[in-house]
């Protein structure tokens, strides 16, 4: 047991795992965080632009979304004579009111 506790690794458990560790976890923490606060910040601003949010802005909302879009890999197919909520130009997007019915449908 002596040998064990003396042994290399222990010492190297100790003077590099343990901090390791510690900077891996405040790593984590610090860029959740970030994605947090910008995540929130960006789903704001979809809402409030949205075509039934309470600012709408059809340019903005187009870029945002375009952008989130391509962040996320599902590139959207936009209308150019109108702009919509949602991934497809078809009109069957989750947000599509014109036929919503108490739930929402999944794309």
């Amino acid at each position: 047991m002596d040998e064990f506790l003396n042994s290399q690794f222990i010492v190297n458990f100790q003077d590099i795992i343990v901090p390791a560790i510690f900077s891996t976890l405040r790593m984590l923490f610090f860029s959740m965080l970030f994605g947090m606060i910008i995540g929130m910040v960006v789903a704001i601003l979809l809402v409030m632009t949205s075509p039934y949010g309470l600012n709408p802005k059809p340019k903005l909302y187009k870029f945002v979304s375009f952008w989130v879009n391509i962040y996320s890999g599902h590139v959207a197919s936009y209308k150019s004579d109108s702009w919509h909520v949602g991934g497809r130009a078809g009109g069957d997007s989750a947000f599509d009111h014109s036929s919503f019915s108490g739930h929402r449908q999944i794309c």
